[in-house]
């Protein structure tokens, strides 16, 4: 549910932030904006996993949807730096799918946002949720 809940800010805010940023620099060079979302993507995921990582540690009191281990974890274990690349490629994908797919799906879903939210909550609820009473033991 996090991820159902911060996915417009990682896609359709940060290319607005990016929009303005270039707005007023006054880069007006498609390539040169692809180049600069992309570079800059890794560390737009690593937010969305800060800031992600660290709610579900203040709800629940600790990460249960994610940890990664080693030297390059930081923030208790809430990013890794190693998916850098992954992280750009990700980028890539999203610059290509942007007018295409993304822009027209935004579009599609963005006035049942808060409907698809909560129906995603409450199946996360219900999948977690004890239903160990209902069983009844067999002889």
């Amino acid at each position: 549910w996090a991820n159902v809940l911060y996915c417009p800010i990682l896609l359709f805010g940060y290319r607005r932030y990016c929009d303005s940023v270039f707005e007023i620099y006054n880069m007006t060079d498609p390539t040169q904006q692809f180049n600069y979302r992309v570079m800059l993507f890794a560390l737009n995921v690593w937010l969305l996993e800060i800031i992600e990582g660290f709610a579900i540690i203040l709800l629940i009191g600790k990460n249960v949807a994610w940890y990664y281990p080693g030297r390059d974890a930081f923030f208790l274990g809430t990013i890794k730096l190693g998916y850098l690349v992954p992280w750009m490629i990700l980028g890539v994908v999203i610059e290509y799918a942007w007018e295409s797919v993304l822009v027209p799906a935004g579009n599609a879903i963005g006035d049942y946002w808060l409907p698809i939210f909560a129906a995603m909550w409450l199946v996360t609820q219900i999948g977690s949720t004890d239903l160990s009473w209902v069983r009844t033991k067999r002889k």
